[in-house]
């Protein structure tokens, strides 16, 4: 009898231990890399097994849609040149999804001439989340890259809440451009109510109370919908009658933000971030691109319209790209100055 219940204690105790370095995750799925910690630094290289041909994007001007829609996308201001090089080979890892790293460039990226993205009114409103997903398409050709960058969301044309579609000839690689999705995942803002309180802490930091007050909650809170026909070329026929208010803000001092990426998300300053928003009121409309600076998740106004007018806006702001490695891909630990891993590809 003694020996059966020491067998089986040495049962329970090789059963108990064989469990303690289990790396598998709560799904079930084993973590092909439990060293690597979000925030840790990749050196990863876009141009190794890639075609000069894939390093390098145009984005189009295209055509102006101040007076008309014709379904052809641009950035409403001029080509504009973006180039993958071997220099664009730090990246911060910010997740991993189903065996896949995650990773954001360490800095943004620039055109050509040195310069961010130009882009311009309506056009760019409309068409700027497929050319900014386009521009940083060219870093996801690189040897080790998956072939999906994993979208959070579908990758939208038109404007939200009116006539939106899913975006036309996104370039496939296993880069993306960051996205207001991806905004709201990594501050942990991705409820109604959560972007309620951290536009009221930006309101009360930035002197904008009255504005809160009497425009904010008016609008985004109760879902208020314009109550006259505004001159928005092509849109005009969607907007009526519809909750058209889906602007909000976020400090990065917000005691509500996740902590975990913060020194690296608003470590930049000015990037755009791929996405929409819209602030309409009772008259007019104002329509808007999310970007990042070093404060937090801001906008531009790309164009507004009301009973009387529209009147395009442009703006110039940096590139942040994401880039997704495929499945199990082997990162080793890295001897060069400020990384933690590399990719191989050999």
């Amino acid at each position: 009898m003694k020996k059966i219940l020491v067998i089986l204690f040495i049962s329970v105790l090789l059963l108990t231990f064989s469990g303690c370095g289990n790396t598998d995750k709560p799904n079930g799925q084993k973590d092909s890399y439990p060293d690597v910690k979000v925030g840790d630094i990749v050196y990863y290289d876009p141009t190794i097994g890639a075609t000069q041909e894939q390093l390098e994007y145009v984005s189009k001007k295209g055509y102006s849609i101040t007076d008309g829609y014709n379904n052809s996308t641009g950035n409403g201001y001029s080509d504009q040149e973006f180039l993958a090089t071997a220099d664009d080979n730090k990246w911060i890892v910010i997740g991993k999804k189903d065996d896949q790293i995650i990773l954001m460039s360490y800095d943004v990226k620039v055109s050509t001439t040195n310069e961010g993205l130009y882009i311009s009114g309506a056009t760019a409103f409309l068409f700027s989340e497929q050319e900014l997903h386009n521009i940083c398409s060219i870093y996801g050709h690189g040897k080790g890259a998956a072939s999906d960058p994993l979208y959070p969301v579908n990758p939208k044309i038109g404007a939200p809440g009116f006539d939106e579609e899913d975006a036309l000839d996104l370039i496939k690689s296993g880069a993306r451009c960051i996205t207001l999705a991806d905004i709201e995942e990594l501050t942990g803002i991705n409820t109604k109510e959560l972007k309620e309180k951290t536009t009221k802490h930006y309101a009360e930091k930035s002197n904008y109370v009255d504005w809160y007050n009497n425009e904010f909650i008016n609008f985004f809170m109760t879902d208020s919908i314009l109550t006259e026909d505004i001159i928005v070329p092509t849109l005009t026929n969607y907007v009526m009658g519809k909750p058209v208010f889906t602007f909000y803000s976020i400090l990065k001092d917000d005691p509500l933000l996740k902590q975990d990426l913060l020194a690296y998300l608003f470590n930049v300053d000015y990037y755009w971030v791929a996405g929409k928003m819209v602030s309409c009121r009772a008259t007019s409309c104002n329509f808007i691109i999310p970007t990042v600076n070093l404060n937090g998740l801001q906008s531009v106004v790309l164009f507004e319209s009301n009973s009387d007018m529209v009147i395009d806006w442009m703006a110039c702001y940096n590139i942040r790209p994401i880039v997704v490695l495929e499945k199990a891909i082997e990162l080793k630990a890295s001897d060069k100055d400020g990384f933690n891993w590399e990719v191989n590809q050999e």
